[in-house]
């Protein structure tokens, strides 16, 4: 089975750093990209927007400015200039 493990950067700290994410919501050029395990290698540029991971049913999201996202050999390394906001996850926020 293959599997997908996330680092995200900032100059100022590593906001994530997870073993195993079942899904990768990217705000990309051209629009919101999905990336899954399994994924083929790749370079992306991003624009402002969310950031979003999921790790099955718990969802963490940031607003990022801009950065550029790389998927090699199942590690998706996303390097970002500044986070606007982080947003609650959305199943701590339903417990709430």
């Amino acid at each position: 089975m293959d599997s997908l493990s996330l680092e995200i950067v900032t100059p100022k700290e590593v906001l994530a750093q997870v073993d195993r994410v079942d899904e990768v919501i990217i705000p990309a050029l051209w629009g919101q990209m999905d990336i899954l395990p399994g994924h083929t290698d790749f370079i992306t540029m991003l624009e402002e927007g969310e950031l979003s991971y999921r790790i099955g049913t718990q969802i963490e999201s940031h607003n990022i400015t801009s950065g550029v996202l790389s998927v090699k050999s199942g590690k998706a390394t996303i390097l970002v200039d500044g986070v606007l906001a982080s947003v609650t996850p959305i199943e701590s926020a339903r417990a709430s």
